[in-house]
């Protein structure tokens, strides 16, 4: 029955049915083309999918890893960092980095210390790595870009920044 009210919707539409068999066959002639632009959105669907799937090994080491870094840190840690009236820029740009992922506008001194309240840590530990968006890993590529390499140099200035960095 359902072929048949397409076709009754057709003339009704069209006022006769030669118009309503007309643009029956174009939608007929459309569906070659709906099922190569399906097939290839599945292709890629499938591409990324087994590249994630590839990659997720990695993913896991740098979650576990970012978990043992967390750990390192103390509320001794986060109470030195809170003092701080002036950081040093190192401690500052980390803290921009996790001012950025949490999505908070204000990347100031002031912004990151009202951050670091009661639930910090458990903000930290309930983070959802998984959906970090696009947007949020493009801002921060400067800061991870900046200290690539070079984390020593953190961990020199503040045992928190670095946990905090590699976190």
């Amino acid at each position: 029955m359902e072929p048949y009210s397409k076709i009754l919707e057709a003339i009704e539409k069209n006022g006769d049915p030669a118009s309503a068999l007309v643009e029956i066959e174009q939608e007929i002639n459309e569906i070659p083309h709906k099922i190569e632009v399906a097939t290839a959105e599945l292709a890629s669907l499938r591409e990324e999918e087994n590249s994630y799937n590839a990659n997720l090994p990695n993913y896991q080491a740098a979650l576990n890893a970012a978990n043992s870094h967390l750990a390192t840190l103390s509320k001794s840690d986060l109470n030195e960092i809170r003092s701080l009236a002036r950081p040093a820029k190192t401690v500052e740009r980390v803290a921009q980095g996790v001012l950025i992922l949490f999505g908070i506008n204000s990347l100031s001194w002031d912004a990151f210390r009202k951050f670091l309240g009661d639930r910090f840590m458990e903000n930290l530990t309930n983070f959802d790595v998984h959906n970090i968006q696009k947007k949020k890993i493009e801002d921060l590529k400067p800061i991870i870009d900046e200290f690539q390499g070079h984390e020593d140099q953190i961990r020199n200035v503040s045992h928190a920044a670095y946990g905090l960095y590699m976190w």
